[in-house]
Formats: C-alpha cells, sequence, structure tokens
C-alpha cells in the first residue's frame, strides 16, 4: 500500500514536470539585426557603443562573454535584449544585452 508520503512526492514530480517550461534557445539568431561599432570612451564610463541605422546607440553589458574585437565602424550583426531594469553611468544609450552574434 502507497503511503502518504509516497503519494504526495509522486504528485509533486507529476506537478513539477507537467509545469516545467522549454528553455529558449540561446542560440536562435534568426531575428539579429546589424549594428555598427562606435567608439564612445570620449565620454565619461564609456567605452565601445553599438549604433543602429537610425543612430540610436546602445550600451552593451556582455560583450565581454564573446570573442568580439571591435573596430571604429565595423559592421556587426546581433540579437539584442534590453536591459531596462538596468542603469550605467555612460548615459549615451540604453543598456543592452547580447544574446547573439552572427
Amino acid at each position: 500500500m502507497i503511503d502518504l508520503k509516497n503519494c504526495f512526492t509522486i504528485i509533486l514530480c507529476l506537478c513539477t514536470m507537467a509545469c516545467a517550461t522549454k528553455k529558449k534557445d540561446t542560440n536562435d539568431c534568426s531575428n539579429a539585426s546589424v549594428y555598427t561599432w562606435v567608439d564612445g570612451s570620449e565620454l565619461a564610463g564609456c567605452g565601445w557603443l553599438l549604433e543602429d541605422a537610425n543612430e540610436n546607440r546602445f550600451e552593451p553589458i556582455n560583450a565581454d562573454q564573446f570573442s568580439l574585437s571591435p573596430t571604429l565602424g565595423q559592421e556587426i550583426k546581433v540579437v539584442l535584449k534590453m536591459r531596462d531594469d538596468l542603469s550605467g553611468i555612460c548615459m549615451s544609450g540604453r543598456l543592452v544585452e547580447i544574446e547573439c552574434v552572427l
């Protein structure tokens, strides 16, 4: 006979498996956009920034996690995630997290 403790464990395991969500594929670059590297070092607290075709600037917070060697004017195709939950000292663009690089 199944006791109450084993029954509870089985129900808990089933609920956990039913509620599990599929992890997002972080290697999906299908919606990547082209950006240009801009040197923002003339501004206090800034380094390399990304600029889109509309001259909007973005400050990547995790560029060091990728094998990137930015040069002025170089184009890069990436997927960015806006990080409006963070703030930086550069104040020259929105903070972004690079999710994928082509």
